[in-house]
């Protein structure tokens, strides 16, 4: 298996990013991930342990014990 495809998107605020995305990647039968719903997932494991969102180290730290899940819940 060769190397995967990862195609990201890049635009302004409510300028069709995440619509577009979701299009292409259903066109594509490739996975749609919401990166930033994966960071905002992160801050809010972060506040939840009590992490500061600004001690780079001590987020770096929970990121390594994080057990993060990625699912597909359209089917």
């Amino acid at each position: 298996m060769g190397e995967p495809i990862v195609i990201a998107l890049d635009g302004t605020s409510a300028s069709g990013k995440s619509t577009n995305a979701k299009l292409i990647a259903k066109a594509l039968c490739y996975a749609y991930v919401d990166t930033g719903a994966m960071y905002r997932s992160l801050a809010w494991h972060c506040l939840e342990k009590g992490v500061a969102l600004d001690n780079e180290k001590a987020i770096a730290s929970l990121c390594r014990r994080w057990k993060a899940e990625l699912r597909n819940d359209d089917g």
